[in-house]
């Protein structure tokens, strides 16, 4: 076996078939489609992710807005279009549809806001020239915080100050607000440093609150010190140093303006924080007054008539304004005499010197402390005669004012108190005082025995006419100058030939010496005669005397009777009504 096995040939193995499995998957043939799908949704990914947000913006109108040609710009430069322009659901507002560009979707928050831009003529200036060339557009300025929105109501009017506008905002109260408008400027030393940009009215309708913004870097000029004042129009000021007139610009003169100023102070001032709160003068006089901060109310009664004297009237003590007029009404009944017109004032003690101004007391502590002090100074200055009555601040207008002052002569008086305010007592005013004295002299001359007066002038200018117009009279003058010519000759001689004859005769007999004490006796007499005769032809004499005032008294009684005459024909109802204001 193991022969034949080993002459026999060898046997090769057989092989083995191999088994190849198929790969399963797509063919390339499906690599076309995908490659397709991708791009198709790369595509649409860029395209979403290149449109910008849609906002919704309201406008009461759409003059100038075009869908697909309307730009949105900030800062000059696009950032969106209008894609439609279509009634609100209400048809009262008119809905515009603006998409923006991409990016974009941090700017929409509450504090956005949009507006149209087109030309407009203002008194302050020309603004959206550009517009003429290249159309209407709607202004956008971006807001900072808050939340996201999409929808917006667009402002009828462009904002004076964009939300990127460098400066500080502050607060003005004003009574009222005068010509001031939004856009005016604000002043400081003649430059233009800021402006108003919106005003209301406060939420009790007492006063008027207007913002305004100064840039920087001139904010750091107004402290807490600082004083703002009304510079619209023109100030025209008399005073002793002259005529004063004073005017902002032109802009501030046509469209209204605020300036203000902080005084130079040993202390420092640290700058005035955003939004405090200033008072607006009407006037830079009137800034440059001390601040009231405290009033106390007193109440007058006057019998006088007030015309003439008006809510706002000073109050003043020797030409020093110390308070203001605040109320006038009427008491009593119209049917009776017994009507008197209460008028109530402010005395303003800031205007007065008080030690309690400089106590660091709380407001309401330190309003109490003073009025109390003003009550004090007050009583005493009425027991040294203080009084208050209406004084004519304007002879041409008529207007009246309060006046206090020092009548140590007036009975004493003192503070009566009626409800809330303290009565001070009161005087006649001056013109009063002269229709009173014109009245009691018109009584005085009612009183008079007018034609006794008369006749006695009569029968005295008779006996004066008899006396100076007798031809006796005047040839007893014409005697008695003779006579006394012949004296002096007479003297004259006697002084030359005197001593001679007393050196040649010296004895004289007592005839020759009777005799010459006879002639002197008789010339004194003649002299006396004659001095008689002249004081009583004189108007020093007795008949003189008594007819220059007898003509006087005539003279003086006719003015009086022409005046009451002329006052009658200008006001005939006097001689039923009596004279009144």
């Amino acid at each position: 076996m193991e022969n034949q096995h080993a002459d026999s040939p060898a046997i090769e193995p057989v092989p083995s078939a191999e088994v190849v499995t198929a790969r399963r998957g797509l063919p390339l043939v499906w690599l076309v489609p995908l490659l397709a799908l991708a791009v198709g949704a790369w595509l649409v990914y860029k395209t979403l992710t290149d449109v910008g947000p849609v906002v919704t913006l309201y406008f009461s109108e759409a003059e100038g807005i075009e869908p697909k040609k309307t730009r949105v710009k900030y800062r000059s430069v696009d950032v969106g279009l209008v894609i439609d322009v279509r009634f609100a659901d209400d048809r009262n507002r008119v809905e515009v549809l603006v998409e923006l560009e991409p990016g974009t979707e941090t700017w929409l928050t509450e504090n956005t806001r949009f507006w149209v831009v087109r030309p407009r003529l203002e008194i302050t200036g020309v603004t959206g020239l550009g517009t003429l060339l290249t159309g209407t557009y709607i202004g956008m300025d971006p807001g900072e915080g808050g939340m996201r929105m999409s929808t917006f109501t667009a402002l009828e009017e462009p904002p004076t100050l964009l939300s990127n506008a460098k400066g500080t905002l502050y607060q003005l109260r004003a009574p009222g607000l005068g010509s001031i408008s939004i856009g005016s400027p604000v002043y400081f030393r003649q430059f233009d440093v800021g402006e108003v940009v919106q005003y209301r009215l406060a939420e009790d309708h007492s006063h008027a609150e207007i913002d305004i913004f100064i840039r920087a870097p001139h904010d750091q000029f107004v402290k807490r010190t600082s004083r703002f004042w009304n510079a619209s129009g023109a100030n025209l000021d008399v005073n002793a140093g002259g005529v004063e007139f004073e005017v902002q610009s032109l802009a501030a003169l046509l469209a209204g303006g605020i300036a203000f100023e902080t005084p130079n102070l040993l202390t420092s001032v640290e700058p005035a924080p955003p939004g405090h709160n200033f008072t607006l003068y009407e006037s830079k006089q009137v800034s440059e007054e001390r601040p009231i901060t405290v009033a106390v109310p007193y109440l007058l009664y006057f019998n006088d008539t007030v015309r003439g004297l008006k809510v706002g009237a000073p109050v003043e003590f020797r030409g020093i304004r110390i308070g203001t007029v605040k109320d006038i009404s009427i008491e009593g009944r119209m049917d009776t005499a017994q009507v008197r017109i209460p008028v109530l004032i402010e005395i303003e003690p800031d205007r007065v010197i008080l030690d309690v101004r400089k106590l660091p007391l709380e407001p309401r502590a330190r309003e109490e402390r003073v009025g109390a002090a003003a009550d004090v100074m007050i009583d005493r200055m009425i027991a040294n005669g203080l009084r208050a009555r209406l004084e004519t601040a304007n002879l041409l207008t008529g207007q009246l004012f309060v006046e206090f002052d020092i009548y140590p002569d007036e009975k004493p008086a003192e503070i009566v108190y009626e409800g809330p305010y303290a009565v001070l007592p009161t005087i006649p005013n001056s013109l009063s005082g002269i229709a009173d004295s014109l009245s009691s002299i018109l009584k005085k001359l009612e009183a008079l025995p007018v034609e006794e007066i008369g006749q006695s002038l009569q029968r005295a200018s008779a006996g004066a006419d008899r006396l100076v117009n007798n031809t006796g009279i005047d040839e007893a003058a014409e005697k008695l100058a003779k006579s006394l010519e012949k004296m002096d000759l007479l003297l004259s001689i006697l002084n030359e030939e005197a001593g001679p004859l007393l050196q040649n005769f010296t004895k004289v007999g007592s005839e020759t010496r009777q005799l010459i004490k006879e002639t002197r006796t008789s010339v004194e007499r003649a002299e006396a005669a004659f001095a008689s005769a002249e004081a009583v032809l004189t108007e020093q004499g007795p008949i003189g005397s008594e007819l220059k005032q007898a003509l006087e008294e005539v003279s003086a009684a006719a003015r009086s009777l022409r005046i009451i005459t002329e006052y009658l024909e200008r006001h005939p109802e006097a001689l039923l009504k009596g004279k009144g204001g």
